[in-house]
């Protein structure tokens, strides 16, 4: 398990050194959450940011909110129809 996360760690290590804006598009799920703090903890400052829709079951845009506050995000949320 260790090394598939450190494997993981240096890719996201090499998209940040070799790209200028690199940012993590997170749908909130489980696997997400756990790119986020693998990315975070890379970057502390990488953007985050996530496509909704307005069909989505309200909570899971409460979930949204709460993740993003709890974790100090600052993800740029996008809803489109």
């Amino acid at each position: 398990m260790e090394d598939k996360v450190e494997h993981a760690k240096n890719l996201i290590e090499d998209a940040v050194r070799n790209h200028q804006r690199i940012a993590v598009a997170c749908s909130f799920g489980k696997d997400s959450m756990v790119t986020i703090h693998l990315a975070r903890e890379v970057d502390p400052n990488i953007k985050i940011f996530s496509i909704m829709t307005p069909y989505k079951p309200g909570e899971t845009l409460d979930y949204l909110k709460k993740m993003n506050k709890r974790m100090n995000l600052g993800a740029t949320v996008y809803i489109v129809a």
